[in-house]
């Protein structure tokens, strides 16, 4: 994730462990890949506002193959490089959260994590007056130690296409400013539209707490009435300086 080699102590999670971190000593993975592996640490804490982050930019749209996606994040993660992914619409951040689900999987097999930022931003307007500004969804992602998510006493919120995202953000903020672990759970494009809206609104909500907020995406079957489906499950992780 964002320059957690230049923060100065490494980031610790607030209250009860939403996660730990194993391999804190730096060691690397190792895959048959061939990549250049680098060394794991913990995610980072507030990077993104860091002018000198070095990221690569991905590009994801509505019609992008997740699983493709999916092998381009894992490949740059490995070679311990940021990855910043910046989408409009929901079609496309449902596809970008499949593909860092599905992006974990590679990676789990190897030892190695990440967690991921997201927050709103504006893209400037186009040459014409028919481009105004417009609001997108931007993804930070940061490689780290294996993450051992711990489902525990955790307070889960549901999220549908319907759920007013800032009522969502609020919730997952007085959880975190207790202790608390919390982690949402969507089932279909807009839900998981929804559900990324909450965590970036509950990040910027909790920046007056000194407190930072990470999600890991992970894939879940849910049973209903009509059969199994496949939903996404946001684990989310606060970090403190």
């Amino acid at each position: 994730f964002f320059l957690w080699w230049l923060l100065s102590r490494p980031a610790t999670l607030l209250g009860p462990a939403v996660c730990d971190f194993r391999g804190r000593g730096g060691a690397s993975s190792s895959s048959g890949s061939g990549e250049a592996q680098a060394p794991l640490k913990p995610p980072p804490f507030r990077a993104d506002s860091d002018a000198s982050l070095k990221v690569q930019e991905l590009r994801v749209a509505s019609g992008s193959d997740p699983k493709a996606v999916a092998g381009a994040i894992a490949t740059r993660l490995r070679m311990g490089v940021n990855v910043r992914i910046t989408v409009m619409g929901p079609s496309s951040v449902n596809q970008t959260v499949k593909a860092l689900a599905i992006a974990r999987t590679f990676l789990e097999e190897e030892g190695a994590d990440f967690a991921t930022i997201a927050n709103f931003v504006h893209l400037p307007a186009g040459p014409s007056a028919e481009e105004p500004e417009r609001s997108a969804m931007q993804f930070t992602v940061f490689p780290c130690a294996p993450l051992a998510l711990d489902d525990k006493d955790v307070s889960e919120y549901k999220v549908a296409g319907s759920t007013n995202p800032k009522s969502t953000a609020g919730a997952i903020a007085n959880c975190i400013r207790e202790n608390k672990k919390c982690k949402l759970e969507a089932l279909g494009r807009d839900a998981v539209g929804q559900a990324i809206k909450a965590v970036a609104i509950g990040r910027a909500n909790l920046e007056a707490d000194n407190v930072d907020l990470m999600f890991v995406p992970i894939f879940r079957t849910m049973q209903l009435n009509n059969g199994r489906r496949s939903a996404l499950e946001l684990a989310l992780i606060a970090i403190r300086p």
